[in-house]
C-alpha cells in the first residue's frame, strides 16, 4: 500500500474488545515496479496470463488473472469461495462491484474452468454463481430494508426492539461450519 490504511472494528481480541486495524504504508521497495491502467498480457513459460483491472469491488485496485492455456482464473479477494466476503469501503469497495466481478468472471469461465478464490477453496464456474446470487440477494434485501417506510433500525412507536428478521427465520447462534445461511440457499427455500 502506497499510503496508510485503517480498518474499523474488524476483528475481537483476545480480550474480548473489539479492535480497528491500521496499517501503515508499505516501504517503497515493496510497491510494484510495473503496472497497468486497464489491461495488461504476460507471456511465461508458454502460457499467456491475461490480467485486467476490474471496477471497484472488494477495493479499488481489484484485478483477476486469466492463465489461459492452463483454464484458471484468479480472482483474488474478489471471490470469496463459500462464505460472506469483505467489501472495504475504507478504499472504494461496492457490492455492485463485487457482482459486476463475478459476472465478468463467469462470462470468461467454462464449466471446467479452475477459479481461485481470494478466500475459500478453490472454485468453479458453480461456485462462483452461487456467491454472486447471494450477493445479489444480499443487496437486494438489503436495499428493500432501506427504502422501507418503517426502517427495522428506526425506533418503533410500540417500544419493542426495532430490530427484526426479515425472512421470519429463526436465528441460532450454534451455527456449524456445514451450515449456510438461507441468503445461499435458492430464494424459494429461502422464504
Amino acid at each position: 500500500m502506497s499510503e496508510p490504511h485503517d480498518q474499523p472494528v474488524l476483528y475481537r481480541g483476545p480480550d474480548g474488545a473489539l479492535h480497528d486495524l491500521h496499517f501503515d504504508a508499505s516501504p517503497a521497495e515493496a510497491l510494484p515496479q510495473q503496472t497497468f491502467a486497464a489491461s495488461y498480457k504476460l507471456q511465461a513459460n508458454g502460457e499467456t496470463l491475461a490480467l485486467q483491472h476490474l471496477a471497484p469491488a472488494h477495493t479499488d485496485t481489484d484485478i483477476y488473472v486469466h492463465f489461459q492455456k492452463a483454464n484458471v482464473i484468479q480472482m483474488g479477494d474478489t471471490f470469496f469461495n463459500g462464505m460472506y466476503p469483505y467489501i472495504d469501503p475504507g478504499t472504494g469497495g461496492k457490492i455492485d462491484g463485487m457482482i459486476a466481478a463475478a459476472n465478468t468472471i463467469l462470462s470468461l469461465a467454462r464449466n471446467d474452468t479452475k477459479i481461485v478464490a481470494g478466500h475459500g477453496p478453490l472454485g468453479n464456474k458453480a461456485d462462483l454463481t452461487k456467491s454472486r446470487d447471494m450477493l445479489v440477494t444480499a443487496r437486494d434485501r438489503v436495499q428493500k430494508l432501506k427504502s422501507a417506510e418503517n426502517p427495522p433500525w428506526k425506533p418503533s412507536r410500540k417500544g419493542r426492539s426495532p430490530i427484526s428478521n426479515p425472512s421470519g427465520a429463526k436465528a441460532s447462534s450454534t451455527a456449524t461450519s456445514s451450515s449456510k445461511s438461507s441468503i445461499w440457499r435458492s430464494e424459494s427455500a429461502a422464504e
